[in-house]
């Protein structure tokens, strides 16, 4: 049976930015289309040895844009719980 066609959403995935993870990889927040719907694509990207620049590797997560509001609750608590520490700010990385 043929696989229904889905009209394409976005062009290009839509970046939302990067954290640092030492000298050789990032993790960068992206929304991207997967199989005609749209995706909160956190992913750890890697530096390529061959160039200056950085490739995605299989290490991340796929979360729906419905489930969006309940991965920024967990960051919400995340928050809570840390504060609840005995230091009184997050250390800084360095």
């Amino acid at each position: 049976m043929a696989e229904e066609y889905v009209p394409q959403i976005i062009d290009e995935p839509i970046r939302l930015g990067s954290i640092p993870v030492g000298k050789n990889a990032e993790v960068r927040g992206s929304i991207k289309e997967w199989r005609g719907k749209l995706k909160l694509d956190l992913r750890l990207f890697a530096r390529s040895p061959e160039s200056d620049g950085f490739y995605p590797t299989r290490k991340g997560v796929n979360v729906s844009i419905s489930d969006m509001d309940a991965v920024a609750m967990m960051i919400k608590a995340a928050k809570t719980e840390l504060a609840k520490l005995p230091f009184t700010e997050v250390p800084a990385k360095k």
